[in-house]
């Protein structure tokens, strides 16, 4: 069988996206595919960061199904949902009013800004922006958050490096990435860096084992972080590896709960391809 890929960024984060519409295939095909569908993908210009198959749904206008590219699933992917917007609108079974769609067990709405498309997330699972992590026998103060997917955020200071020594923090982001012992599921790892007003980041991905163009849910947690630890105001301007800007923007009670959080940036086609499985 032919298999038809489209290749996409959402601010810089690669992605292959299927229209399982045509093919039906099971969640078990599907999980099987994610490696083969990476590797025959990969070019010089495009390594994914992700796989995700769209399906029809009977109660939502699509639903996705996402892979990291080893095959692990069931974490919210922020702009994965924003490509999986995109790809649904230029294929025209949305059209550009509100869009609502269900992806790793909960629902989502987005909708377009010009070129952007700004998702909207669910309320955080976890905060804690007072975290403290024993590291090589030191006592570091970071976050913690669970958005959908779990992400560890820490600043280049707090860490003691520099923001753009990137073989010291892969180095170090492993560590935490498989401490199991406080982390029984991994988790991401995020370093941030606060300049002219808006936030650096880069992030480590669990599943993918790299540091990735860019990262949705991990810009949200970073932003939380940065506006409640660091005073850094709403909304806020992340800028990735990638360099394609995301802002974040919520609303922080009087209590100090978290809602109404939004996931804005740029999601585009790259090209498209065959390969037969």
């Amino acid at each position: 069988m032919n298999l038809k890929i489209f290749n996409m960024s959402g601010a810089g984060n690669l992605f292959n996206v299927i229209d399982n519409r045509d093919y039906a295939l099971s969640r078990e095909q599907m999980t099987q595919l994610v490696p083969e569908i990476v590797r025959l993908t990969k070019t010089e210009n495009f390594l994914s960061e992700g796989v995700m198959f769209v399906n029809d749904s009977s109660k939502y206008d699509f639903e996705v199904n996402f892979y990291n590219t080893d095959g692990t699933s069931g974490m919210m992917c922020g702009n994965g949902g924003r490509c999986a917007v995109r790809f649904a609108k230029d294929l025209k079974f949305v059209d550009e009013g509100q869009v609502s769609f269900f992806m790793a067990g909960s629902n989502y709405k987005a909708r377009f800004n010009s070129e952007n498309i700004i998702l909207s997330m669910p309320d955080p699972i976890k905060i804690n922006t007072d975290f403290e992590y024993e590291f090589d026998g030191k006592i570091i103060k970071c976050g913690l958050f669970d958005v959908g997917s779990d992400h560890f955020v820490i600043s280049d200071s707090d860490l003691g490096i520099n923001f753009d020594e990137d073989s010291k923090f892969i180095e170090i982001a492993r560590k935490i990435r498989y401490d199991f012992s406080a982390f029984p599921r991994g988790v991401n790892v995020n370093l941030i860096a606060i300049a002219d007003n808006c936030l650096k980041i880069k992030t480590y991905e669990r599943g993918i084992e790299r540091i990735t163009g860019a990262c949705g849910t991990g810009s949200v947690s970073a932003a939380i972080y940065a506006h409640i630890h660091d005073n850094l105001p709403l909304p806020i301007k992340l800028i990735p590896p990638s360099g394609s800007e995301l802002f974040v923007n919520f609303v922080r009670s009087s209590t100090g709960n978290i809602s109404e959080v939004t996931l804005e940036g740029a999601a585009i086609f790259l090209d498209e391809s065959e390969i037969i499985i």
